[in-house]
């Protein structure tokens, strides 16, 4: 386990020595805003086959990895659903419903370019070759926030083969201090059609759609 803190002011320090295990790394960085860069160093840091993402302020169920391990066989990219909750003052959370998320194992550059995003960061298990091979995240200031549905076009553009569990296997919060504003959202869209839809929308023209 990898564990890429960006000088948080919660008690990150104090919970990682209570783990003194030495399969654990534990590293602070300034990723200066930067998600995809504390993304990348651990990726590079990473010496498994396969890697899992999870974000501080979402969580995995206790079967997670097993159900992941289980549907490896013959794919690159393998993810599931995740239940969106709400964290209440009292210190209990409240589920709020699904994020959207479907199955686009059959032509999934197709997908993602027609529908948006299906995977989110917390919900995927794939293999590290993959991610290496496309050099990680995009680490511009540009499509902070939007990095991962890059990343996600890119490994099906190349022909990795995604597999859906199509189960609850972790926790999204939505009440977070998320970073996509409004602003950052028209970026990151400008960015992402620089990058990916221009040929995308010349193709759907000459089919007259």
């Amino acid at each position: 386990m990898i564990v890429i803190d960006n000088h948080s002011t919660d008690n990150t320090d104090a919970v990682m020595v209570s783990f003194p295990d030495p399969r654990i790394t534990y590293l602070k960085i300034h990723n200066n805003g930067i998600i995809a860069a504390s993304r990348n160093i651990g990726l590079r840091l990473a010496k498994g086959e396969w890697i899992a993402f999870l974000d501080s302020d979402d969580y995995w169920s206790r079967n997670k990895l097993e159900q992941c391990i289980l549907n490896r066989s013959n794919n690159d990219v393998i993810y599931h659903k995740l239940m969106c909750y709400k964290a209440l003052n009292s210190g209990y959370i409240k589920e709020e419903g699904g994020l959207d998320c479907r199955d686009i194992s059959n032509n999934p550059h197709h997908n993602l370019l027609k529908y948006g995003p299906s995977l989110t960061t917390s919900g995927i298990h794939v293999k590290k070759d993959c991610l290496m091979a496309l050099s990680g995240f995009d680490e511009s200031i540009n499509i902070v926030g939007g990095e991962d549905y890059d990343l996600w076009l890119r490994l099906a553009e190349n022909n990795y083969k995604f597999k859906f569990i199509n189960i609850y296997l972790g926790y999204y919060l939505i009440n977070g201090n998320h970073v996509t504003s409004a602003e950052k959202s028209l970026k990151i869209i400008n960015y992402l059609n620089m990058k990916h839809f221009e040929l995308f929308f010349v193709w759907l023209s000459g089919l007259g759609t």
